[in-house]
């Protein structure tokens, strides 16, 4: 017999969607489920395993008041025999036969069990996946680890253009110096590195290289020269080629620095006894395995995806191995798998990323090869950089790839063939800054500190649609690029810049930039710092609303004061801003002001939107050319 806990988990089932749903009990007073546990024994199963998994989280049960009990039901991918092999050693009560079971992760991330469902990963991935298949022994990078398979001793390979098959490591280098390679040792690399002076990251990746069997390990601070500018530059260019060539991508996505390694350990907590009828049973409790997406912060657990250069190195990478905090899930350029199954599939945000980005690559639609990459800017403007000067470089081997594919220029962040769409990002959130000392144009995203926001992004159609017929892509633009001088601080053009200059041709008027500390209350573009609204306006029409690409009223070096004279350039024009055709023609314009450092040219400060509603007589509109840096 149910007790009442247990009865009222019996009601109807609230539902999430066809393949899912979740009974709820909320507000259980713990004191009431210890009471009810002395007499039922589902109550005492959950008391235990609850119990059990507060005490290895460090969770004191005298601070537990109240707390609510979901049972949801979520569809998985796997065949219902592999479940059933699975759970072969582990009997379960007739009675409990429609009771929905999961998939039993390693107790320990480093273990051989763990281990043999990597090689699972691998050769599934090797046989069945045409996109995934390296055809031959690709080229080694420069310089990679050789992890000593026969004599034990790691050293640093120069590789003179052999070819090989070699591991790569994506890891957080921490604020605790780890081992690097520099123009003074160099050769004492190369005679050999003693394992005592890796950090535990840097054991555990060659660990599993060699568990592998593979000869060589790619580690970006040992097979560059850290303190030789030409090399870095150099080596940095090649990126796409390095994580793309490497049969595996390890990646310490759960470690902030070297000190972190890869194995994690959550032990088994399991519950054990019999039913009323003497069924006996075995289950094993965990704590829920959160999937994290990508442009979430989540420092804390997956401090890799909130760092700007190992965005990149997971996007070109063709297979990544990531050890997690709780499991290890793997992703190639076909499909993204875990211990647990609930990543599996296109539909999960985070692995998502990696496989649009795939797509794009191979498919032949350039609407959505434009859209993955706007997609990627939104996903990529807020994670943190050791030099933030490395903004484009550490995007610089993508962009170099999806160049290969547009056959567009690549401008600052921006592509030619698109550019009229790519300006109108908008600054997102009031934590955003222009940076200081220069790295990108102000047309650019990358001029920006914090989040940036494209209005089709984040990506959420199919690589087989066109965009005609959807009115938030149906843009008419209204101007034209006339000339764009890119001047890099190197060699490559993907990376570091040292100027940039846009010209457009376009509908232009004239306007005051003015603060209105009255309407800031109302206003969703409000400066909560300062109460704040950014107005344009003109004597003969109503004041426009801009949205700033950062806080203008900060006071730095980008201070824009009260009046200040801006021109506005005429974008283009759109049905709307989503797919509803009931919404106005709106109109998209760029605020600039005239530059202070250098005469005649201009800088972009923000954005503004005007429909029908919003009254511009069209005769203040004229045709001008305007050169922004």
């Amino acid at each position: 017999m149910l007790c009442s806990i247990c009865n009222s988990l019996q009601q109807p089932l609230t539902e999430k969607g066809e393949e899912q749903a979740v009974r709820q009990k909320e507000n259980l007073a713990w004191d009431d489920l210890e009471r009810s546990s002395e007499t039922c024994y589902c109550c005492k199963v959950f008391l235990e395993g609850c119990a059990r998994c507060m005490e290895q989280h460090d969770i004191r049960i005298s601070d537990v008041k109240a707390f609510d009990i979901s049972l949801a039901f979520s569809y998985t991918p796997y065949p219902k025999s592999e479940l059933e092999k699975d759970h072969e050693d582990w009997p379960r009560p007739e009675s409990w036969v429609d009771f929905p079971t999961g998939i039993r992760t390693s107790a320990e991330t480093g273990s051989a069990q763990a281990f043999g469902k990597v090689l699972e990963w691998l050769t599934e991935c090797e046989q069945e996946h045409e996109d995934c298949r390296q055809r031959s022994e690709l080229r080694l990078p420069t310089r990679v680890l050789d992890v000593g398979l026969d004599d034990g001793i790691i050293r640093l390979h120069e590789s003179s253009d052999e070819s090989g098959k070699y591991t790569a490591l994506s890891h957080c280098w921490g604020s605790i110096q780890i081992l690097t390679t520099t123009k003074e040792t160099l050769d004492d690399r190369k005679e050999g590195i003693p394992s005592e002076h890796l950090s535990k990251t840097f054991s555990e990746a060659i660990e599993i290289t060699r568990r592998l069997g593979i000869k060589y390990i790619w580690i970006d601070s040992l097979c560059i020269i850290q303190d030789d500018k030409a090399d870095w530059l150099n080596e940095a260019s090649k990126m796409a080629d390095v994580y793309r060539n490497a049969y595996l991508t390890i990646a310490a996505t759960r470690s902030a620095g070297g000190d972190g390694g890869l194995f994690t350990s959550t032990p088994d907590l399991e519950v054990s006894g019999s039913t009323p009828t003497d069924e006996g049973y075995r289950i094993i409790f965990r704590e829920q395995i959160k999937h994290v997406r990508m442009h979430e912060s989540d420092d804390d657990r997956c401090p890799l995806f909130c760092r700007g250069w190992c965005y990149q190195e997971r996007l070109l990478s063709t297979r990544v191995l990531h050890f997690g905090p709780q499991e290890l899930f793997f992703e190639c350029l076909t499909e993204s798998q875990c211990e647990c199954g609930g990543i599996y599939g296109h539909e999960i945000a985070l692995p998502r990323q990696k496989l649009a980005y795939a797509k794009a690559l191979y498919c032949s639609n350039m609407y959505y090869v434009a859209k993955v990459w706007r997609t990627m800017v939104l996903e990529y403007c807020d994670l943190s950089f050791t030099f933030k000067n490395d903004k484009l470089p550490a995007l610089g081997s993508a962009a170099r790839q999806v160049a290969d594919k547009r056959k567009s220029r690549y401008l600052a962040g921006l592509w030619e063939d698109s550019i009229i769409k790519d300006l109108f990002w908008e600054g997102f959130g009031w934590t955003k800054k222009r940076y200081s000392p220069w790295r990108a144009p102000t047309w650019s995203w990358a001029s920006i500190e914090g989040l940036v926001y494209y209005k089709d992004a984040p990506l959420t159609w199919s690589s087989t649609e066109s965009s005609e017929g959807r009115s938030e892509h149906d843009l008419i633009p209204s101007s034209q690029m006339v000339s764009c001088e890119i001047t890099p601080a190197g060699a490559d053009e993907f990376g570091e810049l040292q100027s940039a200059v846009l010209t457009l041709s376009g509908d232009c008027f004239d306007a005051l930039l003015t603060y209105d500390p009255r309407a800031a209350a109302e206003s969703y573009y409000s400066a909560p710092a300062k109460k704040i609204t950014f107005w344009l306006t003109r004597e003969d029409t109503a004041p426009f609303e801009m949205m700033p690409d950062y806080n203008l009223a900060s006071d730095d070096t980008h201070y824009a004061v009260s009046a200040t004279e801006v021109v506005c350039i005429r974008l283009s024009r759109s049905k709307g801003v989503y797919v509803s055709q009931q919404k106005p023609i709106v109109h998209r314009y760029l605020v600039l002001r005239l530059s202070k450092s250098q005469q005649g040219h201009y800088e972009r400060i923000g954005s503004i939107e005007i429909d029908k509603q919003q009254t511009l007589d069209e005769k203040c509109l004229t045709r001008r050319s305007v050169s922004i840096i």
